[in-house]
């Protein structure tokens, strides 16, 4: 399937999301059958503290938006608007460090189409809330702890988080206020020293002490301490390519390359879908945020294909994309164009009553609502230009 026609069955099954999604959240994050509403199931409220993938279908309304201006659009998305309102307003203190998947694609997005305060309000609220998990002294945004005291801090920080700081990138631009920026590239400095290793592999954690020094890498989503970490690794470099378009910082472009090519080197499926953890052992069958064992057999060499995981090939694509707006390697845009037809022939449902796109993600056989979005983001740029919501030009 062409990337048009793959674009446009997107937007199709996006009405399916319309209809069905509402102020609670199914399980957008491990559906064998791409099926993420499922009747007479109980949801999580979009307030929930551990609710991080909301904005990958809310946030598809404005992405669609750009290229078609059907007001309707529009209108579905603001549906939700005081349910974004009240979850930082309300209690920013208990949340943790995806505020940049939250509110970048959602409240960012719309007040750049809308100009309502109120999405920049909240959207600021929200970098104002993930600037206070900044731990001072060790220099890194905290990822998970509650920050009122009611829970132990973790004092972890995590690949993702380099994902999720365009948030104050983009505040810096909106306001002006250098806070913003000088936080998250001290965060950076810290990916830098203790979670890119010398060989350019990535770790997914690293705990510190209660004095702010370094203490031990750890692990949580990949296969362990160590371990190379796919769809981490892919938050990584593109969140350092977005530091970089902000900044015009060509370390942060140097480094994201860096690890890009050893991800690259790594990969080493002909269809350039990658496995799950790049040191996963051969015999053992993919284990969702490093605990859950899968459903199958490991040491059944039919089954050693399951262990992929589309949605870091998806990432990662999104990524080369903006690499190439900022310093273009046509090799490298080969490669994204090559990884997003493997996903456009193989591991698309062209079911159009089914709103899951991709099969075999997070290299346990699920379809997630982040590796539907990015492959929605990419084929975005492939075919209309359009411009991701994590970075934009300030006008």
């Amino acid at each position: 399937m062409d990337f048009l026609k793959a674009y446009e069955l997107c937007r199709k099954k996006f009405d399916v999301h319309m209809e069905k999604f509402h102020q609670t959240v199914p399980e957008l994050g491990g559906q064998k059958d791409g099926n993420y509403y499922v009747e007479g199931k109980t949801y999580t409220p979009l307030v929930d503290k551990w609710v991080w993938l909301g904005s990958f279908v809310t946030g598809l309304a404005p992405l669609f938006y750009k290229n078609e201006k059907d007001a309707n659009l529009l209108k579905w998305a603001n549906k939700f608007k005081y349910e974004y309102h009240k979850k930082m307003f309300g209690d920013g203190m208990k949340y943790m460090h995806d505020l940049g998947f939250l509110y970048m694609p959602y409240s960012v997005e719309l007040y750049r189409l809308t100009g309502d305060p109120m999405h920049k309000d909240d959207a600021i609220k929200a970098a104002d809330e993930l600037c206070k998990r900044f731990d001072i002294k060790g220099g890194y945004i905290e990822a998970w702890s509650d920050l009122d005291g009611s829970e132990m801090n973790h004092r972890w920080m995590i690949a993702d988080s380099t994902m999720n700081i365009s948030l104050l990138f983009w505040a810096w631009q909106e306001t002006g206020k250098f806070y913003y920026k000088d936080i998250a590239e001290a965060h950076i400095e810290n990916v830098e020293k203790h979670l890119i290793r010398s060989d350019w592999s990535v770790a997914h954690a690293f705990k510190f002490y209660e004095d702010g020094s370094p203490k031990y890498e750890q692990n949580s989503c990949g296969y362990k301490e160590g371990s190379h970490w796919a769809r981490g690794t892919g938050w990584v470099v593109y969140g350092l390519t977005i530091a970089a378009a902000y900044t015009g910082n060509k370390h942060y472009l140097e480094l994201a390359k860096n690890v890009l090519k050893k991800w690259i080197e790594e990969n080493k499926n002909a269809d350039l879908i990658p496995i799950w953890d790049f040191r996963l052992p051969e015999n053992e069958p993919a284990r969702a945020c490093s605990a859950e064992k899968a459903d199958w057999d490991g040491t059944d060499p039919a089954n050693l294909d399951k262990n992929i995981d589309t949605s870091a090939a998806a990432i990662i694509s999104c990524a080369i994309l903006l690499m190439n707006d900022i310093s273009p390697e046509p090799e490298l845009t080969e490669y994204a164009d090559k990884m997003l037809q493997s996903l456009c022939d193989k591991y698309l449902n062209k079911d159009e009553s089914i709103p899951g796109l991709l099969s075999h993600s997070n290299g346990n056989m699920q379809y997630t609502v982040y590796g539907d979005w990015y492959f929605i983001e990419a084929l975005a740029k492939k075919v209309h230009g359009t411009p991701n919501c994590w970075y934009q030009p300030k006008n």
